[in-house]
């Protein structure tokens, strides 16, 4: 999946060299951030989620194009069904039979190609971009002291649901530039298609195939800051 990405990406650096007119091909990273609200089956395990990342942007014309990658984090994890294996009150005991403490969180991350253009709605400018990739996300499972024999290594493969597959992504947003600022605040919709890719669920005490649609909807910031530029005035070929 990552070389399909790169690939993409390439083949739109030559095709962007490719014009003959006298035009400038902008390359700039984004630095963006993200707060997203899961649904589908997304939301069966985990609750608000943020996203940070950095992508490598390629413009001209209005034109761009993008390889990046997106952090996944939160503290909002629903499926907590797992501390219930172990007593009925859910409470997970050390070593030495006291309490023990323990913490579930999301985490993940994304890896997306996306092309995107800029666009004129009521006269205001704005981007719009889709994109194609890879998701994958788990439940990061933290045994504070490390003292409970049930949640060593060997056993947390069996409750972390790490889960991942082919995302897809649209982001519409108000684009704000002038001088050498340049900011981007809008909507943004993705959804996976992915599977849990642990051979075994300790909780359901059988393997989970099954296609899941993990959707994500929520409000993102991109910060665009200029590397370098270059003027192209031939043809080239390849």
């Amino acid at each position: 999946m990552c070389k399909i990405i790169l690939l993409l990406l390439l083949s739109s650096q030559l095709l962007l060299s490719q014009q003959h007119n006298q035009t400038k091909i902008k390359t700039n990273i984004t630095p963006h951030y993200g707060l997203f609200f899961p649904g589908l089956d997304l939301k069966n395990n985990f609750g608000i989620n943020s996203t940070i990342g950095l992508d490598l942007v390629l413009e001209k014309n209005k034109l761009f194009h993008s390889l990046g990658f997106g952090y996944m984090f939160g503290e909002n994890v629903k499926d907590s069904s797992m501390f219930f294996m172990f007593s009925e009150n859910g409470i997970i005991v050390d070593e030495v039979g006291q309490e023990g403490e323990v913490y579930l969180y999301q985490r993940g991350y994304q890896i997306m190609y996306k092309i995107g253009k800029d666009i004129k709605i009521i006269n205001q400018d704005f981007s719009l971009i889709f994109g194609v990739g890879f998701m994958q996300h788990k439940i990061k499972i933290k045994d504070q002291d490390n003292t409970i024999p049930a949640l060593s290594e060997d056993y947390l493969k069996g409750y972390d649901k790490l889960t991942n597959g082919f995302n897809t992504s649209v982001f519409l947003g108000y684009k704000y530039e002038k001088a050498k600022n340049k900011f981007q605040i809008g909507i943004e919709s993705s959804i996976g298609f992915t599977k849990n890719r642990r051979s075994y669920n300790f909780v359901s005490m059988s393997p989970d195939d099954e296609l899941k649609f993990d959707l994500m909807n929520g409000v993102k910031f991109i910060w665009w800051i200029p590397v370098s530029k270059r003027t192209t005035n031939k043809n080239y070929y390849y």
